[in-house]
């Protein structure tokens, strides 16, 4: 019994591409081979069967400049705590900044763990710097929370005061 469905004569789909592929291709004759032009020793010489290129006449009306790049180099303004005299970015005139003094970190901290009296200084609030012709903000000076000039006054308050205590407490034990 000879089945159809045998393996001996059953080829997959993939095998029968691949068979019909190599038929077609053995059906087919080769391209032609054409060999390359042959080298002439001529230098300069056009090759054959072509024209010479177009010249082109540039006239110095007809080239385009090399575009201009300018580097601006951006200063920043360092402020302190006394006016400065500096350019104002905004209207491009030299000034000496106008400085209000505002609250900052410094003040609310001694404020807050030494005495109320640090926020009447001005020794200890941040700098705004403000130009005089058109009013804008131009930068800010903050004052360092832990410089050691402060730490140096806060101890020095802070002993003053531990001292008079111990003074009033040993004066009250002596009446």
């Amino acid at each position: 019994m000879s089945d159809p469905t045998s393996k001996s004569s059953y080829k997959t789909p993939l095998a029968q591409d691949h068979e019909n592929q190599e038929n077609a291709s053995a059906q087919e004759p080769p391209p032609p081979y054409n060999p390359p032009p042959a080298y002439t020793e001529t230098k300069g010489a056009p090759p054959p069967n072509t024209t010479p290129p177009a010249k082109y006449n540039e006239t110095p009306s007809s080239i385009l400049p090399a575009p201009t790049t300018t580097t601006v180099f951006v200063v920043p303004m360092e402020f302190h705590s006394k006016p400065a005299e500096v350019t104002c970015p905004y209207c491009n005139v030299p000034i000496t900044t106008r400085v209000k003094h505002v609250a900052g970190a410094l003040t609310w901290f001694l404020c807050c763990f030494v005495s109320i009296f640090f926020w009447c200084c001005n020794s200890n609030k941040d700098v705004n710097h403000f130009c005089p012709i058109c009013q804008r903000r131009l930068g800010r000076y903050r004052r360092p929370c832990c410089s050691s000039r402060i730490v140096m006054f806060v101890v020095l308050i802070v002993g003053i005061s531990i001292i008079l205590n111990i003074l009033r407490v040993i004066m009250d034990d002596s009446r």
